[in-house]
């Protein structure tokens, strides 16, 4: 079985700054309540390093990210997957400059599992991929808003 998703956030912090928090795996620790313990096997962002942790969620689910195309501020795609629970997802992920100056952050993903874990691991990856984007991007407003009172003090 197989499921495929999309969605967006939008974030007042420009695209070179949104990046520059995306591509530090601890960010996304700071971010939410979602992962934990995040570690790089391999080089950052290289093609086939990938990213290993734990998600909170009902059993502290172990889960790996495997980089297949990186194009730094602009896209990411990776294969993600649980041994624990019997699925996989492929991510893209995308930024996108938005005319105010601020970014717009697009994720599609395909959840793909056995029959007998499909739905709860549809809930899953949709649980997981909503939250975390959801607090990255009001992660991206609070640093917006610190650069704006950064500026507006030099000024």
């Amino acid at each position: 079985m197989s499921a495929r998703h999309l969605f967006s956030v939008s974030t007042a912090l420009d695209r070179e700054h949104v990046w520059e928090l995306f591509s530090d795996i601890q960010n996304w620790v700071n971010c939410s309540d979602v992962y934990e313990c995040l570690t790089w096997g391999g080089p950052p962002w290289a093609i086939n390093s990938s990213i290993a942790g734990r998600v909170h969620h009902n059993r502290n689910e172990r889960v790996r990210y495997v980089v297949e195309r990186y194009q730094p501020g602009r896209l990411v795609t990776y294969i993600g997957h649980s041994d624990d629970s019997g699925f996989a997802s492929h991510r893209t992920i995308r930024f996108l400059d938005r005319e105010d100056g601020g970014t717009r952050i697009e994720l599609q993903y395909f959840t793909v599992a056995s029959p007998e874990s499909s739905a709860i691991g549809t809930q899953f990856v949709r649980w997981l991929t909503e939250r975390w984007i959801e607090g990255f991007a009001r992660y991206c407003d609070a640093h917006a808003g610190a650069l704006n009172t950064a500026m507006a003090s030099r000024q």
